[in-house]
């Protein structure tokens, strides 16, 4: 059995890795110890096409499927914070 990523969902993972890495990381102390959503960040996910991942394409979405939506969950919740 396969369990490579097809090229679609490698090319998500490391655009949702650089995304994470580079305008969620530094912020995310701040984000965990206020408990809001900063519209900015929000902004940056729709810019790049990451809302609607598991949305079929014929209704707006990007068609990535429930994988799609998964692998972009994994790569924002293990991006590690900078310490102190």
């Amino acid at each position: 059995m396969d369990f490579e990523l097809s090229p679609e969902l490698a090319a998500l993972q490391s655009s949702v890795r650089r995304l994470a890495r580079d305008k969620v990381a530094p912020r995310a102390r701040e984000i965990d110890e206020t408990e809001q959503y900063p519209d900015d960040l929000f902004a940056a996910f729709v810019d790049a096409g990451l809302t609607g991942l598991c949305v079929p394409e014929e209704y707006g979405g990007s068609g990535a499927g429930i994988l799609g939506l998964t692998i972009a969950i994994e790569e924002v919740a293990s991006t590690p914070t900078p310490r102190l």
